[in-house]
């Protein structure tokens, strides 16, 4: 559940575990496009898959895959930035994420609410 793994984001943040903070920021993000069933062989292409499904600024959705890159680092044992994930950073991703999973589901719930709306209209 999505809202499972930011929960663990933030304890882990909370807690000074940076790394497994952006693993489970990854993992939100990766759970956000199995719940829209985003097609795609990796993170990267589902990324562009939801593009293409959600109404979000392109700006907004571009940027997720920055966030695919600092989780890759701190996952990867061979990045060199594996143990240089900072409080920073984490907050960061642990925000942005927090906003785009917002939007998307306050737009899916608005956007539902006003075809209700609509077939209530005479």
């Amino acid at each position: 559940m999505i809202s499972d793994s930011m929960r663990e984001a933030i304890d882990c943040y909370q807690n000074g575990n940076y790394r497994a903070s952006s693993i489970m920021i990854r993992k939100s993000v990766e759970l956000l496009c199995k719940d829209k069933n985003v097609p795609g062989v990796n993170l990267f292409d589902r990324i562009e898959s939801l593009k293409k499904i959600i109404t979000l600024p392109e700006v907004l959705l571009n940027e997720l895959k920055n966030l695919r890159i600092l989780s890759n680092d701190a996952a990867n044992v061979n990045a060199e930035v594996y143990d240089n994930i900072t409080a920073e950073e984490t907050v960061v991703g642990i925000e942005f994420t927090k906003k785009i999973i917002e939007a998307v589901y306050q737009f899916d719930d608005l956007l539902l609410k006003l075809n209700k709306l609509k077939e209530q209209d005479p």
